[in-house]
């Protein structure tokens, strides 16, 4: 494993939270997650996974940043790496709709290939906002470029759906359901994820988490479904 990398998640989040501190304009938020992750499908060994999201609200825009990095080792060293880094903005068209662009960057050797690029640009609409509930669906034409292990690329157009639901279960705990398909004329990817987070003390929370992803199409010797099943720590700045 590259220990830079995964390491500077960390020194990157506090920058950035930092910065927040002295800009006066919007609503900044950001959390970072640390813990033990359990995977299935292409490995079935112990790994650590840290995770790091920066948000800003204005009153016409939402922006956000997010890093992730998990890295996978058993008695013979690192077995396996996953980082993903990813931007989104969403224009407020109104109390309910907003467009958004967004980009993303994946090295995900559990997947077969080495480097994946995604973007979007689209519509998105809430549909339920309370205090207990939140609903939320956004879709959008797009573009992905994939390198292999093999060092053949791939480009292909795309469309992004995604929805988000969120639910209050009572003051200290909260469950969320985000599911994304972005469609591809060579390959569909599919991603869920399950989780619940509650509080402990103050800004400390505990939050475990599943997630399904699923690529219709994958190189030889690499199977389609991968699973993670992750208990975290999640600090929120």
């Amino acid at each position: 494993m590259e220990i830079k990398r995964f390491s500077t998640l960390i020194p990157l989040l506090a920058c950035t939270s930092a910065t927040a501190g002295v800009l006066p304009e919007g609503s900044w938020k950001s959390t970072a997650e640390f813990g033990l992750v359990a995977t299935g499908g292409n490995t079935e060994t112990t790994s650590l996974k840290a995770r790091a999201t920066v948000s800003l609200e204005t009153m016409e825009w939402l922006h956000s940043v997010t890093a992730d990095a998990l890295n996978t080792s058993d008695e013979n060293g690192t077995t396996a790496e996953r980082y993903f880094a990813g931007i989104k903005s969403e224009y407020k068209l109104g109390e309910k709709s907003f467009l958004y662009i967004m980009a993303d960057y994946e090295d995900d050797r559990f997947a077969g290939f080495d480097y994946r690029l995604s973007e979007s640009v689209g519509y998105g609409r809430t549909f339920l906002e309370n205090d207990t509930w939140l609903l939320k669906a956004e879709v959008g034409p797009g573009a992905r470029q994939t390198r292999y292990n093999d060092e053949s690329h791939d480009s292909e157009l795309t469309l992004h759906t995604a929805g988000s639901l969120g639910w209050q279960i009572s003051a200290s705990s909260r469950f969320t359901q985000d599911l994304s398909i972005d469609f591809g004329s060579d390959n569909t990817v599919t991603e869920s994820v399950s989780a619940v987070t509650s509080s402990i003390v103050g800004n400390l929370a505990m939050k475990a988490s599943f997630s399904v992803k699923h690529n219709s199409e994958v190189p030889p010797d690499t199977e389609k479904t991968d699973t993670q099943l992750t208990m975290t720590l999640v600090y929120t700045f």
